[in-house]
Formats: C-alpha cells, structure tokens, sequence
C-alpha cells in the first residue's frame, strides 16, 4: 500500500462559531489544538449554507466523523491485515476494504 499522505491523527474539534443562521466548527490535529491556527485542517459548516440547511445536529454529527477518520483508517488497516490472514476466501469485504482505504490516500 502506498504511504498516507494525509495529516496523522488525532484530529479534534476546535472551536464553534455560531452566527444567527449558521455555525461553523474547526476541526484541528489534536496535538495544535490550543495554538491559534496551527494544526488547522478544515472547517464544517452547519445552519444555512448556499442553498442548503443543514441541521446543527447534523453538522456536529459530520465534524465528528470527520475528525476520527484517521483513527478509522488505521482501525481498518490493521483488520483487513486480520482478515486476509485469517478468512482470505471474504473477497468482497477485502476487495471493498482496499478500495476505501485508497480512496482515503486519493487513489481513487
């Protein structure tokens, strides 16, 4: 497998603006958190966005998946690992895994 280039985790949520229609939540590397705009990776907006209402619900909701990506990356790495070592006839599940972990790295 190609090496990740992407930023390492973990990641974290930062700070929340929140105007009257919409909210906005940062989402850092964990160890930059509290340095002003160090570690900063992107921001995941909620309330009323172009044309588009996104709940608040569903725009934390979003930046919480967000920030674990790096951990469920690694999670899925190590059990593809596990099962093409142990069930190495489940072609689908390790053909599906392989593709979101490239997808990950941009090679998809």
């Amino acid at each position: 497998m190609s090496k990740e280039a992407f930023t390492p985790g973990p990641w974290g949520i930062g700070s929340k603006i929140v105007e009257s229609t919409s909210q906005v939540i940062a989402i850092y590397e964990e160890k930059n958190r509290r340095a002003a705009s160090a570690g900063y990776l992107a921001d995941v907006y909620a309330g009323y966005v172009g044309s588009q209402d996104i709940s608040f619900e569903e725009g934390a909701a979003n930046a919480n998946l967000i920030a674990v990506a790096p951990e469920l990356y690694e999670a899925l790495k190590e059990c593809l690992d596990l099962i093409e070592l142990m069930l190495p006839n489940e072609e689908t599940i390790i053909s599906e895994s392989r593709a979101s972990l490239a997808k990950a790295r941009g090679e998809s």
